[in-house]
């Protein structure tokens, strides 16, 4: 008895002293059976009790373990692990133990759910997939047979209701899980899969995610949603669609949550801690579990920037200096001498995308340093303060200079080109805020319309839509109002960006300017994947078709003296590439005003014809004066528009997989890939030289170049 109470006292004291360290965060994946937690720490699967304190280590292998799952009879655990390479479906002992492999397939498995008789484990693959973005509902038994497909088009997660005749589920996948407040196309509503009849029940649809369905002993089924703006777990009548609020955490959303194996309680993250449900009571509490393990990192690690934190370089109009966009910062570091200087000096924001101006002045870069990204430039010394160009509040990417260092370009997540003209004039505060204003009032009446739709199809409504639309409301109005006030320091500085070209179908974003930045070549997105080259006047603001649409085109590229317009075709030309049939690129062109002659025309071998007598004095006649002061510069190239399809060459280079071309005055360039490559694999740099028409390899393996 005294020996029993010592041991008592001793595991409390350690307890005690555990508990006192500290608990563990970052705790992922859990899951609960029979007073035990299991999780995921260093992709390694730890099982702590309820009550929290000590976990002990189940799995060590190198590879990732995720995703693990009490069997329902509490002797098991399902897990997804990387031991071959990729994922498989993997089983233990409660307690730890010797692995069982029970799928043997190259795609990658992920655990979801056990039968609620702990005889076949529910997974999701692509294997069958015909889109990858997409996985597919699969079962396999405990002895390994063939994996049987069940009959969902597209798979998230999953749970068994109670008998084990219907599935609650998410039909969208599960890829973009952690974008907070999401409203599109891809949210996730709750369905029911009648597995005896393959029917189908949507539960719920509202207009936000409703994610991780989890079908419990008393007949509800609880879900993750964020209808009060937070990620709290929500109870939902099968039979009368009823939902209720369950949990309320305000700092932070409930993520990853599963039904314990007796259907009675939660388990979920929130806040990087793990958090019980008891389903009964309807209260939660924390686990505090305490991991004590070496980390996977060393105490002393030697660090290469170039492979992880460089993420886009530019570099300098002179070659001296290349811009480095590095853990939110952009950076000018000297090719040879020189200081390393921080351009932007945020650490309260991302700052990326940098583009040297042609002159050598500017350095264009995005940033979301006034809560949205817009576009910003700053000295290339660092000597002038920041200057805001935009404030327009969509995403933007792909910045770039024209030759004259006057006006940028960039491309939006609302497959829009747009352009930023800097010397045009400022816009006031006064029209931003009323544009604004516009803006709010378009959205608050496109959500009364929703609504009243809602009401008409006589759906049920959502309690708190009235909240939400008010919120909202209130949220647009401080946030605009927030915006104008931060832009107002520098509102003159503010351009108004000009809508060069849109599209319904993709990104515009494939774009070049003219050398006299007076046109811009780019390629416009349209229907069943194909493209076409267009050519964008800037003193008419008229865009002209150069192409039919009728094959893919990308990468445009003027030539640097404004003669022709090259780019890339696919869809003209197939031909076999390993193990399947792949599209291969030719290369094109168009000459920008008529032809004296045919430029890239075959060679044609011809007799020589000797001159007749008097033909010599004719020639040295024709003969112009030569000019032998400087020649005057350019105002401008000239495109002739008529005529301009019928211009069209394909250039003498054998057909493959290209990509990034670019143009100097003696060659093109362009990145080729091997065929059959993986998507790992990188291309070649390849140049093409116009006088004897031969590809030499300049680099075997790049990521990107830049001229």
């Amino acid at each position: 008895m005294k020996n029993t109470r010592l041991l008592a006292a001793a595991l409390l004291l350690i307890a005690a002293l555990a508990m006192a360290d500290g608990e563990t965060r970052l705790l992922r994946f859990p899951d609960y059976a029979d007073g035990k937690v299991v999780f995921v720490y260093q992709n390694d699967l730890w099982m702590v009790p309820e009550a929290g304190g000590l976990a002990i280590r189940l799995t060590a292998f190198d590879g990732v373990e995720s995703m693990p799952k009490f069997s329902p009879d509490g002797t098991m655990i399902a897990y997804t692990g990387q031991y071959g390479g990729n994922d498989n479906v993997f089983v233990i002992p409660v307690y730890g133990g010797e692995p069982v492999q029970l799928t043997f397939h190259p795609d990658d498995y992920s655990v979801v759910d056990w039968s609620p008789d702990s005889k076949r484990i529910l997974f999701t693959s692509g294997r069958t997939s015909p889109v990858r973005f997409y996985n597919r509902f699969f079962e396999v038994a405990l002895d390994g047979t063939a994996p049987l497909e069940l009959p969902v088009d597209q798979a998230g997660v999953a749970s068994y209701s109670p008998d084990g005749a219907k599935l609650a589920l998410n039909r969208h996948g599960f890829r973009y899980w952690w974008w907070k407040r999401y409203k599109g196309s891809a949210n996730t509503d709750v369905w029911v899969l009648d597995r005896a009849s393959g029917d189908f029940e949507q539960l719920t649809d509202w207009e936000g995610n409703d994610s991780w369905p989890m079908w419990a002993a008393d007949g509800m089924i609880y879900f993750v949603s964020e209808r009060d703006g937070n990620a709290n777990i929500y109870s939902l009548d099968p039979a009368s669609k009823a939902v209720a609020k369950i949990t309320n955490h305000t700092a932070d959303g409930v993520q990853w949550p599963s039904l314990g194996s007796a259907g009675r309680k939660i388990v979920y993250e929130c806040e990087g801690k793990l958090w019980l449900l008891d389903i009964e009571s309807k209260q939660t509490k924390e686990v505090p579990a305490i991991v004590r393990a070496d980390h996977v990192r060393p105490l002393v690690e030697f660090i290469n920037p170039f492979d992880q934190y460089f993420v886009t370089a530019s570099i300098g109009p002179s070659g001296k200096r290349v811009l480095v966009e590095a853990r939110g910062e952009i950076f000018s570091l000297p090719v040879e001498n020189g200081e390393t200087r921080n351009l932007t000096n945020s650490s309260g924001s991302r700052d990326r995308s940098p583009a040297w101006s042609p002159n050598g002045h500017y350095v264009a870069f995005i940033s979301d340093m006034g809560g949205e990204y817009e576009v910003f430039i700053v000295h290339q010394q660092g000597k002038e303060e920041v200057q805001q160009l935009t404030a327009t509040g969509e995403f933007k990417y792909g910045l770039t200079w024209s030759p004259d260092s006057k006006k940028l370009l960039y491309f939006t997540n609302e497959h829009d080109l747009m352009m930023i003209d800097l010397e045009s004039e400022p816009v006031g505060r006064e029209d931003r805020l009323a544009e604004r204003l516009e803006r709010r009032n378009k959205l608050r009446q496109h959500m009364r319309n929703l609504e009243a739709t809602r009401n008409t199809d006589n759906r049920p409504q959502d309690l708190y839509g009235a909240m939400a639309n008010e919120v909202l409301s209130q949220s647009l109005e401080v946030d605009m109002v927030t915006r104008v006030k931060d832009a107002s320091a520098a509102e003159d500085t503010i351009r108004e960006p000009v809508k060069i070209a849109g599209s319904r179908y993709a990104n515009v974003s494939d774009f070049d300017w003219s050398p006299d930045s007076k046109w811009i070549a780019y390629i416009e997105p349209l229907r069943n994947d194909y493209t076409a080259v267009r050519l964008h006047s800037l003193e008419t603001g008229e865009s002209t078709a150069v192409t039919a649409g009728d094959a893919r085109e990308a990468s445009v590229a003027f030539d640097p003296e404004g003669k022709r317009l090259y780019w890339l075709s696919r869809g003209r030309v197939w031909g076999g590439g390993g193990y399947s049939i792949e599209p291969r690129h030719v290369v094109m062109s168009v000459s920008l005003k008529p032809e004296e002659s045919e430029p890239f025309r075959a060679e044609d071998d011809e007799e020589p014809l000797p001159k007749l007598e008097g033909e010599e004095k004719k020639d040295e006649a024709k003969k112009p004066e030569e000019d032998k002061g400087e020649k005057a510069e350019a105002e401008g190239i000239e495109i002739i528009l008529e005529g301009i399809a019928g211009r069209i060459r394909t250039l003498p280079i054998s057909p493959g997989i290209y990509g990034d071309l670019d143009a100097t005055a003696s060659h093109l360039y362009y990145l080729e890939r091997s065929p059959g490559a993986g998507f790992r694999d990188r291309p070649a740099l390849v140049a093409w030289k116009f006088d004897d028409r031969k590809a030499t390899q300049i680099l075997p393996s790049v990521v990107g170049y830049e001229l």
